[in-house]
């Protein structure tokens, strides 16, 4: 379905002129908004080669590819004609106009003159500058209904300095990018400003959100250029914090799971009727009980509270039962006797829409992919982490205090004992390689103080020293494409691997791409800094 080369460019003309023209925009697949994009910096990059445009959307925490084949504009939004990756036939999608109301427009201006002020006593002797250079910071500043980030670039004599502020009452993945922003951007300006180095880097933030880049900072290639600070409205001036104190990551590192144990006798046979009608079902057992899982996504489990007393299992979706087509009945509720041939059916349904052979398209398909993709890499651990030892394998431990992360990450150690992190991710974030860095701090912090071996983690396997190995696992296809820039900005303790999988992982795990990240000579955040390694694609196993 390849376009004319002229009628291709036209298109994606078109596409880049509808956004350049809009200062907010969002992107409606299905009739539900998936995302939203800020006009002034972007959030959108658009392809055209060869007689395909494929446009790029992303925002904290989202991302979404299509490739255009077909657009037409009415008052205030775009109407696309898209194929998804692997897709035959296309879908509509549409660009809506959203600007900002007013009132958010004054509320944006008034922060940013107060914070503009409060940099300028902070820098005294600096003088503000046009901004230039924030194309790599698309996406970051803004999730639906959310004002963006705010920028800010100052000049003396021959250095820069850069600023990056989160209004508050921002969303923390919105906080979140307000790092990745500055990093990205910082990347950036030399090469806008006739080389002129990017001296000092400031971030403001707001109270009570600034715990994860705190943290972050640390753990970061020339850390000591980067300060955090509070905007002090009442004073009217920035108040600095320590990313060494304030930024400690809180972790609990619970004691090692138990051996497996024989299933209680009522579990036993629920066990043997489900593997009867769901074959590829597993069932596990802790402290909360035995819950029975599908790829990952929970369907029955031990009752728990009031519904404890009505039967000794519940079963249902979850959060998963406002899939569509799926019944609302489809929410946990107990297993009685009576409900057995209405749990066969649920199973078999079950069964039937998340299999290899699904959709992958369908809403069960793509419902929890890390937890499936945990599964996968469990049975292909040997060619992911060809030198992990196979008898340790810890998920989600330690645990972190912090809101709920859309990454998986698995704990193992290399047969030389040298402990090793494997940070999944089944779609593009910008935010992959940030919030890796995160469980790499908390699983170092655990291993200095010996929890490990104190908790009765990796039994009979002398742990090394050495720092942990981050492993990033992610599908080759799906790496957002400024994963590797801000990789360069991750300090040298922090060793980092990335793992490609094939993109129809679901079907059977195969690694098809293996960079190694090291550190150059000169230590700088620039791409001669690392080297990449990648071998011949292959099949494994």
């Amino acid at each position: 379905m390849n376009l004319a080369p002229d009628k291709a460019e036209a298109l994606a003309a078109r596409l880049r002129s509808f956004l350049a023209a809009q200062p907010r925009v969002r992107v409606v697949e299905n009739d539900e908004v998936q995302l939203a994009l800020d006009g002034q910096i972007g959030g959108c990059q658009i392809a055209c080669e060869g007689g395909k445009v494929v446009a790029h959307f992303w925002a904290p925490g989202r991302s979404l590819v299509r490739r255009i084949v077909e657009a037409r504009e009415t008052k205030g939004a775009l109407h696309l004609q898209a194929l998804r990756f692997g897709q035959r036939e296309p879908a509509p999608l549409r660009l809506e106009s959203a600007a900002l109301p007013p009132a958010s427009r004054r509320g944006r201006r008034e922060f940013r003159s107060r914070v503009l002020a409060a940099i300028a006593r902070e820098w005294a002797g600096w003088r503000p500058s046009p901004l230039v250079g924030l194309e790599l910071t698309s996406g970051l500043a803004r999730e639906q209904g959310e004002q963006p980030l705010e920028f800010f670039l100052f000049r003396h004599r021959h250095s820069i300095a850069a600023a990056v502020a989160s209004p508050p009452g921002r969303s923390q993945a919105v906080v979140d990018g307000a790092l990745i922003a500055l990093l990205l951007w910082a990347d950036r300006l030399p090469s806008q400003c006739e080389g002129v180095p990017v001296s000092h880097m400031m971030l403001v933030l707001p109270e009570g959100q600034c715990g994860p880049t705190l943290g972050r900072v640390p753990v970061l290639r020339d850390a000591e250029r980067i300060a955090v600070y509070q905007l002090d409205d009442a004073a009217g001036h920035l108040r600095p914090l320590s990313p060494l104190t304030d930024g400690n990551l809180e972790s609990v590192l619970r004691a090692a799971p138990a051996a497996a144990r024989t299933l209680p006798a009522a579990a036993e046979g629920l066990w043997s009727q489900i593997r009867r009608l769901c074959p590829r079902a597993t069932v596990t057992q802790g402290g909360d009980g035995v819950a029975f899982r599908l790829h990952g996504l929970t369907f029955a489990r031990t009752a728990r509270g009031p519904e404890a007393m009505i039967a000794s299992f519940t079963f249902g979706l979850g959060q998963a039962a406002h899939a569509p087509g799926w019944a609302g009945e489809m929410r946990s509720r107990p297993l009685t006797p009576e409900r057995m041939d209405d749990f066969r059916a649920f199973l078999l349904r079950l069964d039937r829409e998340r299999g290899p052979d699904a959709d992958a398209h369908g809403y069960l398909a793509q419902c929890q992919p890390e937890a499936w993709m945990e599964e996968q890499v469990r049975l292909e651990l040997s060619a992911v982490a060809p030198r992990c030892d196979e008898r340790c394998v810890y998920t989600q431990v330690p645990s972190l205090r912090r809101e709920h992360r859309e990454v998986m990450d698995m704990l193992t150690a290399d047969r030389d004992g040298r402990l090793r992190i494997l940070e999944l991710k089944a779609s593009e974030d910008i935010q992959f390689p940030l919030q890796a860095l995160d469980y790499w701090r908390a699983v170092r912090r655990h291993q200095k103080t010996g929890d490990f071996a104190r908790r009765g983690y990796f039994p009979g396997l002398a742990l090394r020293p050495d720092p942990p190995l981050l492993t990033l696992v992610a599908p080759a296809l799906r790496w957002h494409h400024c994963t590797g820039a801000l990789l360069r900005w991750i300090a040298p303790e922090v060793e980092v691997e990335r793992v490609g999988l094939n993109e129809d992982w679901r079907q059977r795990l195969r690694v098809v791409e293996r960079f190694q990240h090291t550190v150059g000579i000169d230590g700088g955040p620039s791409d001669a800094s690392f080297s990449f390694t990648r071998p011949l694609r292959r099949a494994n196993r």
